[in-house]
C-alpha cells in the first residue's frame, strides 16, 4: 500500500468512524483496467516516437510517456524517459491556461520525485535546485514554489540539515496567509520534522502563535505528529483525525485522488510507521 493508498484508504475509513456525512466520490473504474488503459497510451507512445525519430514534438511525448510509465509504478523506465526528453529541445507543456512550464522542467520534477521515493535525497536535491515550477497564475506559482521548498527542506532534513530545513518550511507557515490561505501540508510538514528532530515543542509553540483563525489547523497537525513520532501509535494517528471533514474528498481505483490535507498527512505519518501501522490499519 503507498502513501496515497494509505491517505485514501483512511478517507474510507472516515466514513464509518469519522463522523463525515457526505462520502467521497469512488471511481468505478477497476484497477486492472487503468493498467491497461495506461500500458496501452505508453504503447502508442513508443509508436509515434518510433515513426516520428526526428519530431521536434519528441520531448512532449517523451514527457507524457514517463508520467504514464510513473503511475505504472515503473520508475526505472520511466527515468529512462525523463532523461530522453531532457536529451532533446525544451517545449512548452501548455497543458493549462495558466501553465508556464515546459518539458524540461517537467521532466526534472519527475525525476526528483523517483529519487524521493528511493530515499535517494542527494539525488532529489539534485534535480529540486534546478526544478523552477512556474504558473501565469499568482496563487499556483506561490503553490508550486512552496512545493519546492518543502521537497528540499525533507531532503535537507534527511542529509542532516535540520536547523535550515526546520527553519525554510516554518517561514511559510508563519508568512502571511491572505493570498493561498493556511497551508496546512506545510504546518503538517513542519510538525513532522520537528517531533523526528527531537523539537516537537518548537512546532507547538509556532502553531500558538498563530492567528486564532488558523490556530486550530495548525495544533492538529502539531497533535498528529506527536501521534506519531512521539507515541508512535497508530490508534492515536487515526484518532487524531476523527472529525475531519471528507465532503471534497475523491479517491480512484489506482489508489491516488484527493483527500484534505491533514488526512493527506496522517497517510504518510502511518507510512512511515510502517509495519505495525499497516498491520493495524488491516485489523
Amino acid at each position: 500500500m503507498t502513501t496515497s493508498n494509505v491517505a485514501c484508504f483512511l478517507a474510507l475509513l472516515g466514513i464509518a468512524g469519522c463522523g463525515s456525512d457526505a462520502p467521497p466520490h469512488i471511481e468505478p473504474i477497476p484497477r486492472d483496467e487503468l493498467v491497461a488503459e495506461a500500458t496501452r497510451q505508453v504503447e502508442e507512445c513508443d509508436a509515434w516516437l518510433t515513426a516520428h525519430p526526428a519530431d521536434p514534438g519528441r520531448g512532449d511525448v517523451l514527457l507524457r510517456r514517463g508520467e504514464t510509465l510513473e503511475r505504472l509504478g515503473r520508475d526505472e523506465d520511466a527515468r529512462a524517459s525523463y532523461e530522453l526528453a531532457l536529451a532533446v529541445p525544451a517545449e512548452d507543456t501548455e497543458r493549462g491556461l495558466m501553465d508556464a512550464s515546459n518539458t524540461h522542467n517537467r521532466a526534472v520534477d519527475g525525476l526528483a520525485a523517483i529519487e524521493e521515493r528511493r530515499g535517494n535525497w542527494k539525488g532529489a536535491l539534485e534535480r529540486l535546485e534546478v526544478w523552477t515550477p512556474g504558473s501565469w497564475c499568482g496563487n499556483c506559482g506561490l503553490a508550486l514554489a512552496d512545493d519546492r521548498v518543502g521537497r528540499v527542506a525533507r531532503c535537507r532534513f534527511e542529509m542532516g540539515e535540520v536547523d535550515p530545513a526546520l527553519a525554510a518550511v516554518r517561514e511559510i507557515v508563519v508568512r502571511d496567509h491572505s493570498l493561498n490561505g493556511f497551508d496546512v501540508r506545510a504546518m503538517a510538514l513542519y510538525a513532522e520534522l520537528s517531533s523526528r528532530a527531537g523539537r516537537l515543542d518548537e512546532a507547538r509553540a509556532t502553531a500558538e502563535s498563530l492567528d486564532p483563525e488558523i490556530r486550530e489547523p495548525a495544533l492538529a497537525a502539531v497533535d498528529l505528529a506527536e501521534a506519531a513520532f512521539v507515541r508512535r501509535s497508530p490508534g492515536a494517528t487515526l484518532d487524531a483525525i476523527r472529525g475531519v471533514d471528507l465532503e471534497d474528498t475523491e479517491i480512484f481505483s489506482d489508489g491516488s485522488g484527493h483527500v484534505p490535507p491533514i488526512v493527506e498527512a496522517a497517510g504518510r505519518f502511518l507510512d512511515r510507521l510502517g509495519p505495525p501501522a499497516r498491520d493495524y490499519l488491516a485489523e
